[in-house]
């Protein structure tokens, strides 16, 4: 039986230990964290059919279950946002025996642009054949 497919899945890598801003996630904004927005963001792009984070610490977890985001822990010693969103689209697509077609990788740190880098990448690729992977 072939597993089901679906098209678009965006990925929000976040980890507690930035160098830069260590907890940037968690961070205020307006009356909101970070990554709740990012997440709400990413949503109202309309382009993804799913948004997942990948963290390595619960309290963003909570914080991206609460703005609508499915979370997945991952392991704090990934060397970057890359692995860790591959650790959760493969806990994803193993916890509902699903597949997707493409992942755009969504930035914290463009947070103003999202909805339109999300519709600008979905459409510069949206058409390719065959699908992109991980």
């Amino acid at each position: 039986m072939e597993t089901p497919r679906v098209s678009l899945v965006g990925i929000i890598p976040a980890r507690i230990g930035s160098t830069r801003f260590p907890g940037k996630p968690l961070a205020p904004l307006g009356n909101k964290a970070i990554i709740a927005r990012v997440v709400e963001r990413a949503l109202e792009s309309g382009v993804c059919q799913h948004v997942l984070v990948a963290t390595d610490d619960e309290r963003i977890a909570h914080q991206a279950r609460e703005a609508g985001a499915e979370a997945f822990l991952t392991d704090p010693q990934f060397a970057n946002g890359t692995l860790r969103s591959h650790d959760a689209l493969k806990q994803w697509e193993a916890l509902h025996n699903i597949e997707a077609d493409a992942v755009l990788n969504i930035k914290e740190m463009n947070l103003l642009y999202i909805p339109n880098n999300c519709k600008n990448s979905h459409s510069s690729f949206a058409y390719q054949e065959p699908p992109l992977r991980l």
